[in-house]
C-alpha cells in the first residue's frame, strides 16, 4: 500500500478440479445397419484432472478506511496456463435384432496445455488494520477449449480469500 487508500496486490492462484462426468457413462445411438436397426452403446470410464494456474496483479482502492474497519475494491489481471489430463477406457457394444457383439475396452488418454488470461474484480472488507476478507471474480478474456470431450472449464471463477497485509 502506498497510503491508506491506494496500493497493489500480487498473488498466485491455483484451481484444481477432478472431472468424473464421463466416468461410468453410457451413450446409446440407434442406426440402420444392413436393412435392420442396430443399437450402439458406448460406455466410458474416463476421469480427468483440470488445473488452472495464474499469476495475478491487482490495483487496490480502499473506498472507506477507519482504524477498525474498511471497504475496498480491486481491479487487475492474471496470466497463466490451463492443463487437462484425461485417461480411462471406452467399450463399444453393437446390438442388432439377432445378436450382440461386445468389443474389448479401448484405452483413452488425452492431455492439453493452453494459455490463460483473465480480468480480476473484487471487493474487500478490512478488519483491525491488517486483515481483510476478499470476495473475487475472475473473468477469462482468452478462452481455450482444453479438450473437446471434456467438461469445459467455468467462464467465471468466484473465490473468497483471507488477506493479511500492511494496509
Amino acid at each position: 500500500m502506498w497510503n491508506r487508500y491506494f496500493g497493489l496486490q500480487y498473488y498466485y492462484n491455483l484451481d484444481l478440479m477432478i472431472d468424473q462426468s464421463m466416468n461410468n457413462k453410457t451413450n446409446t445411438i440407434y442406426q440402420e445397419l444392413n436393412q435392420q436397426y442396430a443399437r450402439i452403446k458406448i460406455k466410458s470410464d474416463i476421469s480427468g484432472t483440470l488445473a488452472t494456474s495464474t499469476f495475478n496483479l491487482d490495483a487496490v482502492l480502499n473506498a472507506y478506511n477507519s482504524n477498525n474497519f474498511g471497504v475496498g475494491f480491486t481491479l487487475g489481471f492474471g496470466i497463466g496456463f490451463d492443463y487437462a489430463k484425461y485417461s480411462g477406457s471406452q467399450t463399444l457394444t453393437l446390438e442388432t435384432q439377432f445378436n450382440q457383439s461386445n468389443y474389448l475396452p479401448q484405452p483413452y488418454s488425452s492431455s492439453a496445455l493452453s494459455f490463460d488470461a483473465r480480468f480480476n474484480f473484487g471487493t474487500r472488507f478490512i478488519f483491525k488494520e491488517n486483515y481483510a476478507l476478499s470476495l473475487n471474480l475472475a473473468v477469462p478474456f482468452l478462452a481455450n477449449l482444453v479438450d473437446p470431450y471434456s467438461a469445459n472449464r467455468d467462464w467465471v471463477k468466484f473465490s473468497v480469500g483471507f488477506v493479511y497485509g500492511k494496509f
